[in-house]
């Protein structure tokens, strides 16, 4: 389903991103290191069959690596952490905090476009002011997101992905009954290509590595 996804998003990325010429396409860009902010909202299923929704601001750290080339475009992988924290969109008082880890892979059609897919794992605490409940629960994300470059090593971009998971009543003691989460986010994104690694990239590629 995940490389279904990226293979269809990415057919349709070449043809709307045709046009972009620059951005992080080469084995010299090996390596990028980028921080992450958006806003986003997550839904948790209740026990009456209900859904409580809140609002989050999150942050994130992501550092991703050139798996190989494919056509004009290249594929990367990469490992994410994002924390998250928001408050009930209708309910005063009650409040979410999320931490994920997520490991994936990028699919760049083109110089700027990219899609991804990617499988982790979610903690969440969710509280008001008599009672608090922590759940673990893994996580699934698709989404896409376009980088332009700012200068030599420096890229700003945008992305925005949709997230769902199973709660699981065997992994979570305080459910009465399975669960699910799901939410989406849109990101604002600054990633660096540091020219040092580029350096060495170039080292590996001219002894055959």
């Amino acid at each position: 389903m995940i490389l279904t996804f990226l293979v269809l998003s990415s057919s349709f990325a070449q043809g709307v991103g045709s046009d972009f010429k620059s951005g992080p396409v080469s084995k010299k860009s090996f390596v990028s290191f980028s921080l992450l902010y958006g806003l986003g909202e997550s839904d948790y299923l209740n026990a009456n069959g209900t859904q409580a929704g809140y609002r989050t601001n999150d942050y994130g750290f992501l550092v991703d690596f050139h798996l190989f080339d494919i056509g004009a475009g290249h594929v990367r992988v990469f490992t994410n952490f994002l924390v998250s924290s928001g408050n009930h969109k209708s309910v005063s008082g009650e409040s979410l905090s999320l931490k994920e880890n997520n490991f994936g892979m990028r699919l760049y059609p083109n110089n700027n476009l990219y899609t991804f897919a990617s499988y982790g794992n979610s903690n969440a605490k969710l509280e008001n002011a008599t009672s608090s409940v922590s759940l673990s629960f893994p996580n699934i994300k698709v989404g896409g997101g376009i980088e332009i470059p700012v200068g030599s090593n420096f890229f700003v971009g945008v992305e925005g992905f949709y997230r769902t998971g199973a709660i699981k009543q065997s992994n979570n003691s305080s459910l009465s009954g399975n669960s699910y989460n799901q939410g989406y986010a849109a990101m604002l994104t600054l990633s660096w290509y540091p020219n040092m690694l580029s350096d060495l990239s170039s080292t590996f590629d001219s002894i055959g590595f």
